[in-house]
């Protein structure tokens, strides 16, 4: 005879240990894609990274709902603009918005 509760018990082991490599493989949120924003801007991918240096470090504590500060368009436009790119202030926000990663759940 088939012990039900060992089996359901072993089944809800398996889930759980399924779904925490499934999380574990994902790792923190990634950034927003930088080559298709250069594409959208019509910058190269160097320049556009330079210009929004170095990429915060993941956060330590994923479950604190802290996220990165949004690069500051103006600064980009006038890093852009010294890289002879003349992109406005709102076109590069524009653009910052349509590739933002979206709000966390919860």
């Amino acid at each position: 005879m088939i012990n039900i509760h060992a089996t359901m018990a072993a089944g809800m082991a398996a889930l759980a240990l399924i779904t925490s490599a499934a999380l574990a493989q994902q790792g923190p949120p990634q950034g927003p894609d930088l080559s298709a924003m250069a594409a959208e801007l019509s910058v190269s991918e160097a320049t556009l990274e330079r210009c929004m240096g170095r990429r915060p470090a993941p956060r330590s504590d994923p479950q604190s709902g802290a996220r990165p500060g949004r690069p500051d368009p103006n600064t980009l436009s006038t890093c852009l603009s010294t890289a002879g790119h003349a992109i406005s202030a709102a076109d590069i926000g524009a653009v910052l918005g349509q590739f933002a990663p979206p709000p966390p759940r919860g």
